[in-house]
């Protein structure tokens, strides 16, 4: 009997070592990482499943900023001994920003714990627009990261229907204006989840009305028509820029990766004008995601004073959801600079500068898309995000260079790359001429053996009847990264195409051709060419 209650007290002893041995462990990442506080008592309007939202999103930024490390790592503050968030958030953020310079015309930081901006040169239209129960309010930071330390940051709910809750800048002089414009934002982890989304915008830059008790009517200069000139939206899975001046009118789908459950930050600069010198370049946590150049950027209607810009950011969209009350994102640091004052990328984001002066910032051009590199002929890096209609360039998931092309095929069944009209794509007569197989990698997320694509590459003939192309079927039977090589001499052919140096349109299709679309599929491409096998 005495053996055996020694035992059991040997038994207890462990329990309990156990025990503080969790507790201690559980305390440790708490003061690793400061994003564990949650808003404060006094902000109402918040149900459980914004709760949910904030703590899946805290977990979120726990693993992608710490990982699994166990000690410091060349300062990059994201465990115990010896680092801080105060003097590493830089390091751990991997870019750099800073909204302090005075040349800023307007700038809310929300550290006072209210809404009212630290400096606002002008009057607001309306501080915050609201529509149908949309609501801002400067709330404690529910997830304090590296890349955002800040003590208060300003929380946006929207109910279901048509709502908005946005917070707005003055207007400013627009015409031969340039400015750029910051701000950070926080979509919970499971903010698309038990609801159904219409559209959402974030970001919007604004003309209408022009003027007080004037309306002007540029629905035949701007595209889509409407009121909003440009804005900035996003859905599960990608974000989108929309510019919409007649006639350089563009919506660029964009990879806003690994943007739910921790804070991002934007930079947008722009050139207004209604020349064609104007431009804009749009960076997401210091990297480049799409950039215009030679463009009009204001409509042929605009007229100075009555239509100058103003900017919103928040929540506009229209949603619907049974099990869903509101929408909750949080925004921070909204600030616009006007580059007339002085101010210049690199005084605000230096790691954006630090891109575009490296060289890397590839501005979209038709430009030299197609270069030739010793015994290979490049069809597309994936780099450059105006070689094809649809699709996001995405700098995480790649294999070669800086980035791939993300495909949703929820969006489109059919990805084409544009090129200037009537012009060859591949061009074999510079250094290509001797690549005997076609190569290209593919990332597919879910193994179907009895489903694929097919790679379309036109090469018309006008002597013979019906479409001409050569092509490749490539079968979903398995699921990462794999790389696809074909013999030159082994590709399909339908009919007769002109050769390979008459090759006018390269496509991807996922309807047809014995291919059935499945909505839940994202593909990757990178790095398609003609190369000499090893």
């Amino acid at each position: 009997m005495g053996l055996m209650w020694v035992t059991y007290t040997v038994k207890d002893v462990l329990l309990v070592f156990k025990l503080f041995f969790l507790i201690g462990f559980v305390v440790l990442i708490s003061s690793c990482n400061k994003s564990s506080k949650s808003t404060s008592d006094t902000d109402t309007g918040q149900n459980s499943s914004d709760s949910d939202q904030i703590s899946k999103g805290t977990d979120q930024i726990v693993a992608d900023v710490c990982g699994d490390q166990s000690t410091c790592q060349n300062g990059d503050g994201c465990c115990p001994d010896g680092c801080t968030l105060e003097n590493d958030d830089d390091c751990a953020c991997g870019y750099t920003m800073d909204i302090t310079t005075p040349q800023a015309v307007f700038r809310a930081t929300f550290e006072s714990g209210t809404i009212t901006p630290d400096v606002s040169v002008g009057t607001s239209p309306e501080l915050v627009a609201s529509k149908d129960g949309g609501d801002m309010v400067a709330v404690e930071n529910p997830a304090a990261d590296f890349c955002n330390p800040s003590s208060y940051v300003l929380k946006a709910t929207v109910p279901a229907g048509y709502t908005r809750a946005e917070y707005q800048s003055p207007r400013f002089p627009t015409l031969n204006h340039g400015y750029i414009y910051t701000w950070r934002e926080f979509i919970p982890l499971n903010f698309f989840d038990d609801m159904s989304l219409d559209w959402l915008t974030r970001a919007q830059w604004k003309t209408w009305p022009c003027g007080t008790g004037q309306t002007i009517d540029v629905s035949d200069q701007v595209c889509e028509g409407g009121g909003i000139f440009n804005d900035f939206g996003i859905d599960a899975h990608l974000g989108s820029f929309r510019f919409r001046a007649v006639p350089d009118c563009h919506n660029v789908h964009v990879a806003t990766h690994d943007y739910l459950g921790k804070w991002s930050t934007y930079v947008i600069e722009i050139y207004w004008t209604q020349s064609n010198d104007g431009y804009y370049r749009v960076f997401q946590n210091g990297q480049l995601l799409v950039e215009e150049s030679g463009i009009k950027t204001l409509f042929d209607g605009f007229v100075e004073g009555d239509c100058d810009m103003y900017f919103a950011g928040g929540l506009y969209n229209s949603w619907a959801s049974d099990e869903r009350e509101l929408l909750t994102a949080y925004f921070d640091d909204y600030a616009i600079f006007d580059m007339d004052a002085g101010i210049a990328l690199g005084d605000v984001c230096p790691t954006c500068a630090e891109q575009l002066d490296a060289g890397t910032s590839g501005a979209c051009s038709l430009d030299n898309i197609l270069p030739t590199v010793d015994d290979e002929l490049v069809i597309s890096r994936f780099e450059n995000s105006c070689e094809w209609n649809v699709g996001a360039l995405d700098f995480k998931e790649t294999v070669e260079g800086k980035s791939s092309l993300r495909w949703d095929h929820q969006l489109t069944t059919r990805l084409e790359m544009t090129y200037p009209d009537n012009t060859s794509v591949l061009d074999f007569s510079n250094g290509g001429s001797t690549a005997d197989s076609l190569s290209f990698w593919v990332y597919n997320n879910i193994e179907e053996p009895d489903n694929s694509m097919v790679l379309l590459m036109y090469s018309e003939n006008d002597s013979t009847d019906g479409t001409d192309y050569y092509y490749v079927r490539v079968t979903f039977d398995f699921t990462g990264w794999k790389q696809i090589v074909v013999p030159r001499d082994e590709i399909s052919v339908s009919r007769t195409p002109s050769g390979w140096d008459q090759i006018t349109s390269v496509m991807f299709v996922i309807s047809g051709w014995d291919c059935t679309p499945n909505p839940q599929r994202v593909v990757y491409l990178d790095d398609m060419k003609f190369t000499n096998t090893p």
